[in-house]
C-alpha cells in the first residue's frame, strides 16, 4: 500500500512516515500544494493524508480536483487540520474529504484512520466493466481493452470515452465535452475535443469512416451510440 503524505512542516512529515513506513506502509513526501496535485495524478496511491493549509493550493481544492477527476475520485482522503473549527472540518468531509485529523495528534489515532480508511477502500467493490462487442472499459483499473487486446489510452481519451458511454443515444455537444473533461478555464477549442474524437475512433472502431460506436452529428457534436 502506497500513501502520499502532504505538509509543508517537515517534522510533520517526517513523523507520519517513520510511523506509516514502521507499519509495513509505502510512502511518498510533498511540501507543496500543486506538487502533491501532480503527484497524485501521476501515480497509482492508496490514500492521501493532506494538510488543509499549503503553499501553493489548499487543501480543500486539492480534494475538490481529485474528486472531480473520473481517474482520481476514490482515492481516499485523511485531512489534517490545525483548526478544529466545526465550520472547516465540514467544509472539508463535504468538498470530498473522507475523515479527518486535527492537530497535534496520536500516532496511535492517526494509524488507527489510516488503517480503517484502507479497509474500506479494499472492500469496496470494483465497479463492472462496461462491456461493448469490440471493446471493454475497466474504469477501476483505467484500461480499456479492444477485441479482448489491451490498448494503450491517454487519461483525457478514458475521461472522455468513459464520458459517452454512460450517456448512451445522446447529443453532446462539443462545448460540454470540452467544459466536463477539461474544465472552465481550459482555454482550447472544440477542435481539441474533435482530435481526441478521432483518435479514439482509431483505437475502438473497425471502420473509422463509418464508425459503429461514436457518431458525428454534423453542426452539433457527437453521440456514443449503444444499440
Amino acid at each position: 500500500m502506497k500513501i502520499l503524505i502532504v505538509d509543508d512542516e517537515v517534522n510533520v512529515v517526517e513523523l507520519i512516515k517513520f510511523n506509516l513506513e514502521l507499519n509495513n506502509y509505502e510512502t511518498e513526501t510533498s511540501y507543496h500544494g500543486l506538487d502533491a496535485l501532480e503527484k497524485i495524478y501521476k501515480n497509482n496511491f492508496d490514500l492521501v493524508v493532506l494538510d488543509n493549509m499549503l503553499p501553493g493550493m489548499k487543501g480543500v481544492e486539492i480534494i475538490k480536483k481529485i474528486k472531480q477527476n473520473r481517474v482520481t475520485r476514490k482515492l481516499p482522503i485523511l485531512m489534517l487540520t490545525a483548526n478544529s473549527s466545526q465550520v472547516d472540518i465540514i467544509h472539508g468531509l463535504n468538498v470530498g474529504a473522507d475523515d479527518y485529523l486535527t492537530k497535534p495528534f496520536s500516532v496511535q489515532e492517526l494509524l488507527a484512520r489510516v488503517n480503517s480508511l484502507i479497509r474500506r477502500s479494499s472492500s469496496d467493490n470494483f465497479s463492472v466493466p462496461l462491456i461493448f462487442d469490440d471493446f471493454s472499459i475497466f474504469e477501476d483499473e483505467f484500461k480499456l481493452t479492444v477485441r479482448g487486446i489491451e490498448t494503450s489510452i491517454t487519461k483525457k481519451e478514458f475521461e472522455l470515452l468513459l464520458y459517452m458511454v454512460k450517456k448512451p443515444n445522446m447529443l453532446i455537444t462539443r462545448n460540454v465535452l470540452l467544459k466536463e473533461i477539461w474544465g472552465k478555464e481550459y482555454p482550447g477549442t472544440s477542435r481539441t475535443v474533435d482530435v481526441h474524437m478521432m483518435s479514439l475512433r482509431k483505437k475502438i472502431e473497425l471502420n473509422t469512416k463509418q464508425p459503429k460506436y461514436i457518431k458525428t452529428i454534423i453542426g452539433e457534436g457527437y453521440k456514443f451510440v449503444k444499440e
